[in-house]
């Protein structure tokens, strides 16, 4: 959903590729072993402002973070729990 929802910012307009997919590709550059977890980190992918950051622990507990990315991440939840942030004004 970060990647989704991302649109480019500044001069990333020349790398946003409108149609662009998120891949494996993508995730494989981000991630790292680290501290005995599994760090994913991201920043510009395909001109989209991503900046999420995933880490998994060992015992299964994972964190996600964003950076810069203002309510983005309750949006995300919001959607997932088929929920509508923008509401209709009567």
């Amino acid at each position: 959903m970060a990647f989704t929802f991302a649109g480019p910012r500044g001069y990333s307009y020349t790398d946003f590729l409108p149609d662009e997919e998120w891949n494996l590709g993508y995730f494989v550059e981000g991630l790292r072993y680290e501290h005995g977890n599994i760090e994913f980190t991201s920043d510009y992918i395909s001109g989209r402002l991503v900046k999420t950051d995933i880490i998994y622990e060992k015992g299964g507990k994972a964190t996600i973070s964003t950076r810069n990315r203002g309510r983005g991440a309750d949006r995300w939840v919001m959607h997932l729990q088929g929920k509508k942030h923008i509401q209709e004004i009567k």
